[in-house]
């Protein structure tokens, strides 16, 4: 019995393993009092490059992926006045260039 146990345990251990976590794309705001304004966006790789397991082809799709969102969100008339304001103050890349976020500031 215990080694049924055993065997169904390494096995769905095996499978956990196997699952990548989804991480949610799209943009993220937060607003502080002091007027500061983040914009976060997170886009996930073409899926040519996720086939081919390209870790250069991953980040380059990614990043383009996550930029074109924040330039999307920045067209929106609520930040007509301060578009051009934005810095970006941080870039990074998830399991290997899969994902990749980007955080944008404006500091009033």
């Amino acid at each position: 019995m215990r080694k049924i146990f055993f065997i169904l345990f390494l096995f769905i251990l095996g499978y956990c393993n196997t699952i990548k976590d989804r991480i949610p794309t799209g943009i993220e705001k937060y607003y502080q009092s002091n007027g500061k304004i983040v914009l976060i966006a997170t886009a996930k790789a073409s899926k040519n490059a996720i086939e081919k397991n390209s870790t250069a082809m991953m980040q380059a799709t990614s990043k383009e992926a996550a930029t074109l969102l924040l330039k999307n969100e920045l067209q929106k008339s609520e930040y007509q006045n301060i578009k051009n304001k934005f810095k970006i103050t941080y870039v990074e890349f998830i399991n290997n260039g899969e994902y990749c976020k980007i955080t944008a500031e404006y500091i009033p």
